[in-house]
C-alpha cells in the first residue's frame, strides 16, 4: 500500500474546503460536492433561465428628454385654430423677471389696463409714442475690421425657456426692444435700453414680456412692417402668419394653411406695400397680402425644402435657397413660368440666402459645405464668387447658421459686412471685399454658439441667441 504525504500547501488547501464545507452548512446551501445543478466552464454553478412568461414585466426605458419634447409638442398643438380666430388674444404671460426666478402666472393677455400692475408696465413700455418715430440714421459703419464685445451679464437675459430659433430688433432709436422665439412656439419681447446704456439691473426689474404660445411650432422668421413698426410678423412651422400688434398686446392670424397639410412655413420676407413672400417645406413660393387676406400666389420653385428667401431692393428680383443644393434667382413678374434667371449649384444644401441691402446685384449665401458664397454683379458678364471657409456644422441641437448683412451697409462695399455665428462661442464679422473674419469673443459670458442674430438698422448693435434661450447684445469695440 503507497502512503500519500501531503505537503504544506496541500494540507492548506484541505483544510480551507473544510471550513467553507463548515460555512456552508450553517448557511444551509449546499456544498460544493452536493451541489444538484451542473457546473460551468469555470466552475460556476449554471441555473436554468426562467421562462419569459414568468418574467416580471418591467417599462420601457425612456430618454427624459424626449419624453418632454413629445410632451411640449402635444401641449403646442393640443389648442387648434379656429376658423373665426382671427384676433386670438395670446393667453400666456406677461412677466418681468427672469425666467428661472419663479414660476410665470397665468393671464388671458399681456396687455391689460383695467387689471393694472404688471400690465402697466407693458403700456408704458409700448404706449410711448417715441418707440415708433421714425429714427434717422446715426452710425456710419468704418470700414475694414469691426470687432464687438459683451461688456457685463447687464447685456445678457434670458427670453425664452427653449433653443431660440429667430430673432429681431426694433428699428426704433429712441429705445431698444429684443424679440426672440423659441422652437416650440413661444415669442419674447426685451425692453433693453437701460442694459444698452450699461447700467447694472437686478434680474427682477428687466423688462421682458412673454408670449408663451404666440405660435404652436417653431418661429422662423419675425419682420417688422416696413410701413408701421407697431407689428411684427412671424411665420411658423405650424403653417401661419401672424402679426403681433405691439400696442395692444394681441397677434392676429394672417393666414394658416389646411389643417392636414404638411407644409411648413420656413421663410417670410416683405416684397411691397402690402404683399408678403414666404416658403414651405414642401418648396412652394407664396405670396401673400396682408390688407386683403388672401394667397395672390402659389408656385413651386424648387423640389425640396425652400428654407431660404430674400428680395433685392428691386422688388421685381428674388433669390431662394433649398435643399436641393442649389440658389435661383427669380423675376417676379416672369415667376409663373418657373424658368430661374440663373442656378447656382453647390456640394450641401444651402440654409440661406440674403441680398445685400442697398445693392442689387449682390447677395451672401450659407451652405451645409462649411462656406459662405457672396456673389456680385448677378446676371452680368462681371458675376464673381467669393468663396469664404466658415464651420456651419450646427448640428440638430444648434439653429444652423445664417449669415446676415449688416443693415447699414451702404452701396460701398468698403463699409458692407456680413454677421453670423461662430462654433467656436463668437460672433464673425466678415468684410465684404475681402473675405476676411473679425471673431469677436466672450467666452466667459457666452457660454453657448450666438447662432440667430438680429442687427439694428441704425445703432451699432447686434443682438444674438442660443440654444439655453438666452439673448447677449454685442457692443462695438472699435
Amino acid at each position: 500500500m503507497v502512503s500519500v504525504h501531503h505537503n504544506d500547501y496541500e494540507k492548506r488547501r484541505q483544510e480551507n474546503i473544510r471550513r467553507n464545507e463548515e460555512l456552508l452548512a450553517k448557511l444551509a446551501l449546499p456544498s460544493l460536492g452536493s451541489a444538484s445543478a451542473p457546473l460551468g466552464i469555470n466552475g460556476s454553478l449554471k441555473t436554468k433561465a426562467k421562462r419569459t412568461s414568468e418574467r416580471r414585466a418591467e417599462p420601457t426605458r425612456q430618454s427624459k428628454r424626449l419624453l418632454a419634447k413629445a410632451l411640449a409638442e402635444k401641449e403646442g398643438v393640443k389648442r387648434p385654430i379656429e376658423d373665426d380666430d382671427d384676433h386670438f388674444l395670446l393667453p400666456p404671460t406677461l412677466r418681468t423677471i427672469a425666467p428661472r426666478v419663479k414660476a410665470l402666472p397665468e393671464a388671458t393677455v399681456p396687455f391689460d389696463p383695467q387689471k393694472g400692475g404688471d400690465s402697466q408696465l407693458y403700456i408704458n413700455t409700448f404706449k410711448d409714442p417715441s418707440l415708433f418715430k421714425k429714427s434717422e440714421e446715426l452710425f456710419q459703419p468704418p470700414a475694414g475690421p469691426r470687432f464687438y464685445q459683451i461688456k457685463s451679464g447687464a447685456s445678457i437675459a434670458k427670453l425664452v425657456d427653449a433653443r431660440i430659433y429667430s430673432m429681431a430688433i426694433h428699428p426704433s432709436s429712441h429705445k431698444i426692444i429684443v424679440s426672440a422665439a423659441s422652437k416650440f412656439g413661444a415669442l419674447s419681447l426685451w425692453d433693453a435700453s437701460r442694459a444698452w446704456l450699461g447700467e447694472a439691473i437686478p434680474e427682477d426689474e428687466r423688462l421682458i414680456f412673454l408670449f408663451g404660445s404666440a405660435h404652436s411650432g417653431s418661429v422662423t422668421q419675425q419682420r417688422y412692417d416696413p410701413f408701421d413698426s407697431s407689428k411684427l410678423f412671424t411665420s411658423s412651422y405650424d403653417g401661419t402668419l401672424r402679426s403681433l400688434h405691439l400696442t395692444e398686446g394681441r397677434s392676429e392670424l394672417l393666414f394658416k394653411t389646411d389643417m392636414n397639410s404638411s407644409e411648413l412655413i420656413s421663410t417670410l420676407e416683405h416684397q411691397s406695400a402690402s404683399s408678403w413672400l414666404f416658403t414651405d417645406s414642401e418648396g412652394f413660393l407664396n405670396g401673400f397680402d396682408s390688407r386683403q387676406k388672401h394667397l395672390f400666389l402659389r408656385q413651386r420653385l424648387h423640389e425640396r425644402k425652400a428654407g431660404g428667401l430674400s428680395v433685392s431692393v428691386d422688388p421685381n428680383l428674388l433669390a431662394t435657397s433649398s435643399l436641393d443644393d442649389t440658389i435661383r434667382l427669380w423675376d417676379m413678374r416672369k415667376i409663373n413660368d418657373q424658368e430661374p434667371l440663373a442656378q447656382f449649384e453647390y456640394r450641401r444644401a444651402v440654409t440661406s440666402v440674403a441680398f445685400h441691402p442697398h445693392i442689387r446685384h449682390t447677395l451672401v449665401a450659407t451652405c451645409y459645405d462649411d462656406h459662405l458664397y457672396t456673389h456680385t454683379n448677378l446676371l452680368t458678364e462681371d458675376h464673381a464668387v467669393l468663396s469664404i471657409f466658415h464651420n456651419n456644422q450646427t448640428g440638430r441641437w444648434i439653429t444652423p447658421f445664417r449669415a446676415i448683412w449688416d443693415p447699414k451697409s451702404s452701396d460701398d462695399f468698403a463699409t458692407s459686412h456680413i454677421v453670423i455665428g461662430d462654433m467656436q462661442r463668437g460672433l464673425d464679422v466678415i468684410e465684404m471685399t475681402t473675405g476676411a473674419i473679425s471673431f469677436s469673443e466672450t467666452p466667459e459670458l457666452l457660454t453657448a454658439q450666438p447662432a440667430v442674430s438680429a442687427i439694428h438698422p441704425y445703432l451699432d448693435l447686434i443682438a444674438s441667441g442660443t440654444a439655453s434661450g438666452k439673448v447677449f447684445l454685442w457692443h462695438s469695440n472699435n
